[in-house]
């Protein structure tokens, strides 16, 4: 988990919140990855970083 590795967030799973690093005093920017692609495409690593 964290900025390297990311953290699985399950829509209408509020523990998958809870339970995650997620610090909502941090400003925070959701990235969502296309239908057939990853997270660790090209496209959300090069936003991320």
């Amino acid at each position: 988990e964290g900025p390297e590795n990311g953290t699985l967030l399950f829509h209408g799973n509020a523990d998958s919140i809870k339970k995650s690093t997620f610090d909502s005093s941090k400003p925070t920017k959701f990235i969502t990855h296309g239908w057939k692609s990853s997270a660790l495409a090209s496209g959300p690593t090069n936003l991320k970083n």
